[in-house]
């Protein structure tokens, strides 16, 4: 069982421009997969940044980040630094 004890949700900056979590499919026979995010003030800008970075890819699919719920060890800003106990 996961100890969620040490886990918080992380939140996210709020600004003029929306993030997108990307997911690709590399072929048509091949699993999808979260690749990162763009951000973009619109769905359609969003396409275009993921289709310029991915665009040989079989599909992609863009997720407003927000309906994303993350959950995190350490602030997101904090990933650099190495753990404490490390």
């Amino acid at each position: 069982m996961v100890d969620t004890r040490k886990w918080t949700r992380v939140e996210r900056s709020s600004g003029d421009s929306r993030e997108w979590e990307t997911f690709v499919r590399p072929g048509a026979d091949s699993s999808l997969r979260h690749v990162g995010s763009v951000t973009a003030g619109s769905e359609g800008v969003a396409y275009e940044q993921a289709a310029t970075l991915f665009g040989d890819a079989a599909d992609i699919w863009l997720c407003p980040a927000e309906a994303v719920c993350r959950y995190a060890e350490c602030p997101l800003c904090d990933r650099t630094e190495a753990p404490a106990d490390a």
